[in-house]
């Protein structure tokens, strides 16, 4: 969800409800469909304006299917600012969630920025944050990322766990071999560390994410590529 992008504040505000409704409405009719939202000012903003909808996430989350899981107050900007404000991202964030949610968040969801500040290990460890979700790295068009899943060292040598997840993918044959094979081969680098590869998929930018329709997009059809196509089997991924 693109805090500030192509629409006005009072739009993001309605894409949000309608993301988060979206939610709860797949949550009731699959029982093991769990979901992940990254930043707390989105839920602060379900608070404020749709309580009913806030009531609903709040019971998910207790149930452990739902997770809060972003650990800062909104997916931020990590080279212009300073080390206070990004110190300050993280506390706000975990308080948000420790006192709405009763969880506090253990990794940081940022795969929508361009750029990252080395003093982040350090700043994540000490504000409890153990791992590191991101993506743009691997988008150099000159010279290609050796690594997909390593330990990044931060100023100080603090280290946290760091994974590039794949974004933009649709739950459907084609897409999923194009992102876990290429050219005949494994997209993962380093298959001694991990044989394993997140896949984030659903509508972003202006929300949405998964739906139900078998289209693409869908949660329907993820089930469909997963259980029936054979892909966790024909790729050797988990």
């Amino acid at each position: 969800m693109d805090t500030a992008w192509l629409w006005h504040r009072g739009e993001m505000e309605k894409k949000c409800a309608r993301t988060y409704a979206n939610q709860m409405n797949l949550m009731d009719q699959y029982p093991e469909y769990t979901f992940i939202q990254s930043s707390a000012y989105h839920s602060d903003i379900i608070k404020r304006m749709y309580p009913d909808l806030f009531e609903d996430i709040k019971k998910r989350v207790a149930e452990g299917r739902y997770e809060p899981n972003g650990g800062v107050w909104i997916e931020c900007d990590c080279n212009i600012p300073s080390g206070e404000y990004m110190v300050r991202q993280f506390v706000w964030g975990q308080k948000f969630t420790r006192e709405n949610f009763g969880y506090t968040s253990d990794a940081f969801w940022l795969p929508d920025t361009f750029g990252y500040s080395a003093a982040l290990p350090q700043i994540m460890q000490g504000c409890g944050v153990k791992y590191f979700l991101t993506t743009k790295i691997a988008w150099n068009d000159t010279n290609e990322f050796p690594y997909d899943t390593f330990i990044w060292k931060g100023i100080d040598g603090s280290g946290v766990l760091v994974h590039f997840n794949r974004t933009h993918v649709w739950p459907d044959p084609a897409a999923m071999k194009d992102n876990l094979l290429d050219r005949g081969g494994n997209t993962i680098k380093e298959r001694t560390v991990s044989d394993m590869r997140l896949i984030s998929y659903g509508f972003g930018d202006g929300g949405g994410g998964p739906g139900k329709c078998r289209k693409r997009g869908g949660y329907q059809k993820r089930r469909e590529c997963w259980e029936q196509c054979g892909y966790r089997k024909q790729c050797g991924f988990r």
